[in-house]
């Protein structure tokens, strides 16, 4: 096994690169300044573990207000989980019953969401909740006019296609 980069208190021009440094005070400011913020605007908040990948990160923002993480992969909401958090939204659709099982395994240990575009997606994924008899949270993902025509044709369809009511 390699030994780490670095170790506390070593002097930067020592440090292996690549490496993360982290100033933790100005992380915990810029974590209780968000989370001040959101309350103040009666908001939650929900940090995507993209800009960290770091569950010892999610767990900070977690303890100082954070309702839970986001991220993009099964993978990744694997990850988190695996490392003590307990509410996770996966922001972009699943699509494979491979992938949707591994997510209603975590579904089993923690709060498990994702997002939907297409009636068919969301068939899919209750279908493998019942089979682990978990719930699995579903946001249905819509464009604002500011994107290409297909996409609001495709929010159209998505409703036309009785998918508001498989959710």
């Amino acid at each position: 096994m390699n030994p780490p980069p670095a170790e506390i208190g070593v002097p930067v021009a020592e440090v292996e690169t690549p490496a993360l440094i982290i100033d933790l005070d100005a992380l915990d400011r810029n974590i209780t300044k968000m989370a001040e913020f959101a309350k103040s605007s009666g908001v939650r908040v929900r940090p995507h573990a993209k800009t960290h990948k770091s569950t010892a990160i999610a767990l900070r923002q977690i303890a100082r207000g954070a309702v839970g993480q986001c991220v993009q992969k099964v993978g990744e909401a694997e990850v988190l989980v695996r490392g003590g958090v307990k509410d996770v939204l996966v922001s972009n659709q699943v699509v494979g019953e491979r992938k949707l099982r591994r997510l209603a395994a975590l579904a089993e240990e923690a709060t498990i969401a994702l997002c939907f575009d297409a009636p068919e997606q969301v068939d899919a994924a209750s279908r493998v909740a019942r089979d682990f008899g978990v719930t699995l949270g579903g946001l249905v993902e819509i464009e604002v006019p500011f994107v290409r025509d297909h996409r609001r044709r495709r929010d159209r369809d998505f409703c036309n296609r009785g998918g508001e009511r498989r959710l």
